[in-house]
Order: C-alpha cells, then structure tokens, then sequence
C-alpha cells in the first residue's frame, strides 16, 4: 500500500513540498542536516502520529510557527489515490482518512505498516524488553485482525487492577479483575508464540542471506513470568507481593523474545555491524510474514544505512528490498552511489537547507 504523495506544511525544517513518489524506490540525498531525516519523519508522522526521533510533537512544528499541516494519498487494496490528512495546531491534532474523523490511532496505523531501519536500530536487541515488544506487538497487529482489540482488553484489565492494587484494595476485592486479565493474556501470550513460529521460518532465510554460515537462529518467547509459572498461579500467589508493590510485576506487559543460537544468546556474538544485519533482517521477515500473510507490502524509511554497513552489506540489503516489492524511502549524502544499486522503478529527491526538489 504505498504512499503515493505528500504535501507538507510547516513542518521541522522543510520548506513547504508538494511530492509525488515512486511506488518502489525513493533516494532523498542533501548534506548532513539538510532536512533529508526531517522528510522521512514527516512520512512517518502521516502513518503514526508520533515520531521515531522525539516523544515531543512541539518539536516538529516549524520556528515561529504554532502547529504544522501533512497531507498523503495512499492506495489500499485496489483503492488508488485515498485521502489521509492531519493538522496540529496548539496542543490539538486532527486526522482525517477519506474525508472523516479517525478516532484511534490504530485505525491510521493499519494504512502505514512502516519500517524503519535507521541508526539506533540496535536497540531493538541490546536494550530494554519494551523495544522487542513493541516489535512483536507491531507485527502482530498487521497479520491477526484480533490481536488489537485482544490487547485493548488486556490493557484495561490491567489498568483497572493496578489501580485497585494502587489503592490498597483488600484482596478479594482485586481478584475479580484477575479473570478478564488472564483471558486476554493467555491469548496474547499464545498469539505472540504463534507469531514468533511463523516469524522464524522468514528470519532462517534472510539470515542466510545477510549472515551466511551462522549457526541457525531460534526465536524464544518469554512471556513475563517466573520460569515454571503459568499466568494464572503469578496472578493468584503473587497478589500480596503486587499489592506490596502497588502494580501488576508478572503478565504479558512485561513479556519479552530472544534470539538464541546454539542455545546461547545471539547478541554478544556479533558485532556491531552484525548486529545491524540481525536486525535488519528481523524487519525483512517481518514484512515477509506480513506480505505473505494478508498480501500486505511495507513502507521501509531507511536513515544511515552505511552507518556500521559496508558497501558489499549495503547492496545486500538494497538487492533483497528490491526483490520484497515493498516501497522504500532511502536517504543518502551522495546520491551517485545509487549508480550500482538495483534497477528498480524511482524517484529521486535533493534537500538543500529544508527544500525538496525532485532530480529529473
């Protein structure tokens, strides 16, 4: 489903554009701090209403300006040309897809399944569980059309007992909440293991491509309890020591996956370029799973990609996007570069000081 334009209005650092894209391939050149990463972030503002660079929308707004305008058009499963548009202005963001209001952001979510491969991406194996959620979660949400709705409920019940464990409710009285909590989460946790299975066939093959002769990969799901503890018994045994703490310490919200190989962690083998390549292809076969899933092709953003990357790894990369028919936003310093990368159908774009021209 690719973004077929972009209109963008007081915006970071870029001068007001009005930009029509190639379904496959986008090379944004321009020197450091051009306005190239700014480009990107506005393509993937449209999709998610956040930003991959900063939690603070006030910082995307223009200097001396008091809210910013983005408006795409994107085609969906044969629909070519649909309207998505936002306006913020004040504290105050307005979304709007074919001509009507979008009151969750799920809802502007499943236009955009992006990707982004970008210079920090290595957190996603050496930091915090919430980075490999988030990834799961994401994966999730675009190939089982319940799984959202799964993860609403959970996080209800999870907010409605953390409150009563906040408020130092009696026991019986926070039991209740424990039926509905462990519902949904012991369908998340069977959705995320079922997922995992599937994303692991994808990740075989494109490791073999990026990390050829590397022990295979195994991908293991730890669901946030105690080793040799169901949901249910942390839930029931546990309450007192929840009620100590004032929140739920063991669930699906504290879940987390590993890579495995050789039944050893697979991080501390690779280096930081490997590492890179790693995740790399975890976002390759994620978009795989989802393409061969629902026939749904991703958005990849691509910032930096020579960061930690030689040329030989670089065009590996480049080669395999080629071949995923997803649509790719690719930012470069030296748009010359591209002269040996695939022939696939593009458009090019320069950004000198925040202006964007396309380069016939």
């Amino acid at each position: 489903m690719p973004l077929e334009s972009l209109k963008i209005s007081r915006f970071r650092n870029i001068e007001p554009a009005d930009l029509v894209f190639s379904p496959r391939l986008n090379v944004i050149s321009g020197a450091n701090a051009a306005g190239k990463t700014s480009l990107l972030e506005a393509i993937y503002f449209l999709g998610r209403a956040r930003s991959f660079r900063t939690s603070h929308i006030d910082r995307l707004v223009r200097t001396g300006e008091s809210g910013f305008e983005l408006f795409g058009r994107v085609t969906r499963k044969g629909q070519a040309g649909v309207p998505v548009g936002m306006a913020r202005q004040g504290s105050s963001l307005r979304i709007r897809i074919k001509g009507e209001d979008v009151r969750r952001l799920s809802d502007l979510a499943a236009w955009f399944p992006f990707q982004v491969i970008a210079g920090d991406m290595h957190k996603l194996l050496e930091d915090g569980p919430r980075h490999r959620r988030r990834f799961l979660d994401w994966g999730l949400f675009h190939v089982e059309p319940g799984y959202a709705e799964t993860w609403r409920r959970y996080q209800r019940a999870l907010k409605q007992r953390n409150a009563a464990l906040r408020a130092r409710r009696p026991l019986a009285q926070i039991s209740p909440w424990n039926q509905d909590l462990l519902e949904a989460g012991e369908r998340l946790n069977r959705l995320r293991q079922a997922y995992l299975d599937r994303l692991q066939l994808h990740l075989a093959a494109e490791m073999d491509e990026f990390l050829p002769g590397h022990a295979p990969i195994t991908l293991v799901y730890r669901p946030g309890t105690p080793a040799g503890k169901a949901f249910g018994e942390c839930l029931e045994e546990l309450a007192g020591r929840d009620l100590e703490s004032g929140f739920t310490r063991h669930g699906p919200h504290r879940g987390d996956f590993r890579l495995k190989s050789d039944d050893r962690d697979l991080v501390p083998q690779l280096s930081r370029g490997q590492q890179k390549l790693a995740v790399i292809a975890l976002k390759l076969a994620q978009a795989a799973l989802a393409a061969s899933t629902r026939g749904q092709h991703s958005l990849f953003l691509i910032d930096d990609l020579g960061a930690e990357l030689d040329t030989e790894n670089q065009q590996k990369v480049l080669v395999r996007l080629a071949r995923s028919e997803a649509q790719v936003f690719l930012t470069l310093i030296d748009s010359t570069a591209m002269a040996q990368w695939p022939d696939v159908a593009r458009r090019m774009f320069h950004v000198e000081h925040g202006e964007v021209r396309e380069v016939v």
